[in-house]
């Protein structure tokens, strides 16, 4: 009876991944045959693990994706469903706003947040037209050639700041050192209003940048397989369970802590300001959690 139940079990494992090694090979060969006539890498056609190898290789994306346009033309095929054009003249087509509008990519599912096991809605990851709308509404004149002026005590400031530092510095600085710390400095004035002092202490403070490289580095690894992203990283477990807070994580609750306390809403010439005036206006849309999203994103 036991040998009849052992061999039940392999007969059923079996037929189990014939089934699946079934249903791969037929959507390897839908994809392939389907845009078959698109040119690109062989390998590439058939599965994602060439993208993957070529994501995570020393080669800048933008230098493979050059050497591609090159060899193969204007239109070049690099994943089994994924098409890459080298033509202006396709950017209306691709991201237009009139029919057909084009949903993103799987790729866009990895930025996803998560707050108590409910997505948050983020500029990146957001696939729903309506939504988006809702939130480029509240955001749209601040983002226009005259909005983004208000901007520019930001920068001026961090531009002076820097200037002093290289005539500091004398003959000699590592200008790609610098040109990072600037670069943070003048996003972190623009979000909300004050500097972290990398240009000050030179040095990477708190481990902010390092967060951010992180962010970058998980999304272009899982880039071409943003499935395996959703089974490690968007899990019921690891949607809802508690983990530390990031430095970037604890940056973001520390300004907007600070906004609050000091009060003076719509004062600010600051994207914090902007979506704190914008929750007031949508709160449905513009959590708390959404909030945090955002100032992330910027």
């Amino acid at each position: 009876m036991a040998g009849l139940q052992s061999l039940s079990l392999v007969a059923l494992c079996s037929v189990a991944l014939l089934i699946t090694a079934a249903y791969v090979l037929t959507t390897a060969v839908i994809q392939y045959w389907r845009l078959r006539k698109i040119p690109g890498p062989q390998a590439a056609a058939w599965t994602n693990l060439w993208l993957l190898i070529r994501m995570n290789s020393d080669e800048p994306f933008y230098h493979f994706r050059r050497r591609l346009a090159e060899k193969y033309g204007p239109v070049q095929r690099y994943g089994p469903n994924r098409v890459m054009f080298s033509d202006i003249s396709a950017i209306p087509a691709m991201y237009g706003t009139t029919n057909p509008i084009y949903p993103k990519a799987d790729n866009h599912n990895i930025p996803v947040a998560y707050a108590n096991g409910t997505q948050v809605l983020s500029f990146i990851a957001l696939k729903d037209d309506d939504k988006a709308a809702r939130l480029k509404r509240n955001l749209h004149s601040t983002f226009t050639t005259q909005g983004v002026l208000s901007f520019e005590p930001h920068v001026d400031h961090t531009v002076l700041e820097l200037v002093g530092h290289l005539n500091a510095a004398g003959s000699s600085a590592n200008l790609a050192q610098w040109m990072s710390w600037f670069a943070f400095d003048t996003i972190a004035r623009i979000a909300f209003s004050e500097d972290q002092g990398f240009m000050k202490q030179q040095q990477d403070v708190g481990g902010a940048m390092q967060a951010g490289q992180r962010r970058f580095d998980h999304w272009n690894f899982y880039f071409a397989i943003p499935w395996l992203d959703g089974i490690l990283y968007k899990n019921w477990w690891v949607r809802n369970s508690k983990r530390p807070a990031s430095a970037l994580m604890r940056l973001a609750l520390r300004a907007i802590e600070t906004r609050k306390l000091k009060g003076g809403l719509g004062s600010h010439h600051d994207l914090l300001d902007l979506y704190m005036s914008s929750a007031e206006r949508d709160p449905e849309l513009y959590t708390p959690a959404a909030i945090i999203v955002r100032f992330l994103d910027s």
